[in-house]
């Protein structure tokens, strides 16, 4: 007889026997190759020397009665398929055998040939898709048991997840529901729709793998950065059913990471500043090295021209002029370069005085109107931040004088929670702030901000003006 092309019949009633190999032969299934057995022992010993296709198992025998015949053959072949005989009493005991394993049952004398064929092939096509099933859960029960990071595996049809013991490193004991939606309602909320998202993107895609990062709170209320992976199975039809994952927790990692990204941003602070402090103090000292030097030297020469006699008259007066125009234009530059070079004025009269200084000088050279207002004092302000406020709304006036076209300009200083708020609007013809070349000025203004951790708004469109709004947080 050839191993696993045969059937086996377990049963010791003649007349069932007869009636029910009339009944394959008439539903078109081989019943040539079908074997015989009317008893429990015999039917063991066929079993461990032929391997059958399948197996049709009367519970009662003549040295073994109920369910505990159909454990034993299933112990015996746990990889064939079992079909239950059944006797009109038996149907409850057969309902037992099919819930511990067996893929059907037939009631004798009850079925017809079409019932019969369709049982024999659903029973053998449901073994093999059970025997793949536990398959596939025994290696899952092997992964789960070399790894210390929780596994999932979630059964989309019904919503039901499973995990491994390696849950436990969230806190929640066995009794939670942990069915997918449990799930999603423990990531953040910052990160939930980002991830449902994501995950029903690719769960309509043809894509077979899914990843994704995100917090997930503990029994604690507490919450671990997770990595989660999953591998996505699908039927025939492309339709997702299943999905295996694993959850790693990143939160150290994450920790580390925002750890470093803090401290490159003090550290690129504490260049800005440096960088800011130095050209503050390079321009101290160009501004007093032109005081003091050059302006003399310019002086000086007037003064010798002024005594040069007259010989040529004509040529004469022609270098005098010349000589004293061109002199007195430079003394004038040198003066204009000083205020705004020299940081001493701020540290002599204050930041407030400064400010209205700077407008008094440039209301006399431009034709637009500048407003002041503020409810601060000189005494609220640090320092650092006074020379760069100045140097802001400084930069900021040059660019409206260059580019604006303004005729009003309201510049405010204010206190509000703590922090220092400075704004500058005018309104000239504005800009496209959509455009990535904003200019240098811009680009200062913005790095002084970064220095002391402020931040800096930049509003505008064409013709709508331009406004600047900065916030120096501080107490």
């Amino acid at each position: 007889m050839n191993n696993g092309n045969h059937t086996l019949i377990i049963e010791d009633n003649p007349g069932d026997l007869m009636l029910l190999q009339d009944q394959l032969e008439t539903a078109g299934w081989p019943v040539n190759n079908s074997q015989n057995e009317g008893n429990l022992t015999d039917a063991i010993k066929s079993l461990k020397t032929t391997k059958p296709i399948l197996v049709f198992l009367d519970l009662n025998l003549p040295d073994s009665n109920g369910l505990e015949t159909f454990l034993t053959i299933q112990s015996i072949a746990p990889d064939i398929p079992i079909i239950i005989l059944s006797g009109t009493n038996d149907t409850s005991l057969s309902i037992q055998a099919v819930q511990s394993g067996a893929q059907d049952f037939l009631v004798k004398g009850e079925f017809e040939e079409k019932l019969l064929l369709k049982t024999i092939l659903y029973s053998i096509e449901r073994k093999k898709i059970q025997l793949n099933l536990e398959e596939t859960n025994k290696r899952f029960t092997y992964v789960s048991k070399a790894t210390n990071e929780p596994l999932w595996d979630w059964d989309i049809r019904s919503n039901e997840i499973f995990w491994n013991d390696k849950v436990k490193i969230f806190g929640y004991h066995d009794a939670v529901l942990k069915n997918e939606s449990w799930r999603m309602s423990n990531i953040h909320s910052e990160d939930r729709d980002r991830i449902i998202s994501k995950l029903n993107e690719i769960l309509k895609s043809n894509e077979e793998k899914w990843s994704g990062e995100y917090r997930f709170r503990c029994a604690d209320g507490t919450y671990k950065y997770i990595y989660d992976r999953g591998y996505i199975l699908r039927d025939k039809d492309n339709q997702p059913y299943r999905v295996i994952g694993t959850m790693q927790d990143v939160t150290e990692q994450i920790s580390l990471r925002k750890k470093l990204e803090k401290e490159k941003e003090l550290q690129y602070n504490a260049v800005l500043k440096a960088t800011i402090e130095g050209q503050e103090k390079e321009r101290n000292e160009i501004g007093k090295e032109m005081h003091d030097n050059i302006n003399q030297i310019l002086v000086a020469a007037s003064m010798h021209l002024s005594l040069v006699k007259p010989g040529d008259e004509i040529t004469t007066l022609k270098l005098v002029k010349e000589s004293k125009d061109l002199i007195l234009g430079a003394v004038k530059e040198i003066r204009d370069l000083t205020h705004a070079m020299v940081s001493s004025q701020i540290k002599d009269i204050g930041l407030l005085l400064s400010i209205e200084d700077l407008i008094e000088r440039i209301s006399l050279l431009y034709k637009f109107s500048i407003e002041f207002k503020h409810n601060i004092t000189d005494n609220f302000i640090p320092s650092g931040i006074s020379l760069n406020v100045f140097r802001i709304i400084q930069e900021q006036l040059n660019n409206i004088i260059k580019h604006a076209g303004a005729k009003n300009v309201f510049i405010s200083l204010n206190k509000q929670s703590g922090n220092l708020l400075l704004q500058i609007i005018d309104d000239g013809k504005g800009a496209d702030l959509t455009k990535k070349e904003r200019g240098i000025g811009l680009s200062n203004i913005r790095n002084r901000v970064t220095a002391y951790s402020g931040k800096t708004t930049f509003e505008s469109s064409p013709e709508n003006g331009f406004k600047v709004s900065i916030e120096f947080p501080f107490i």
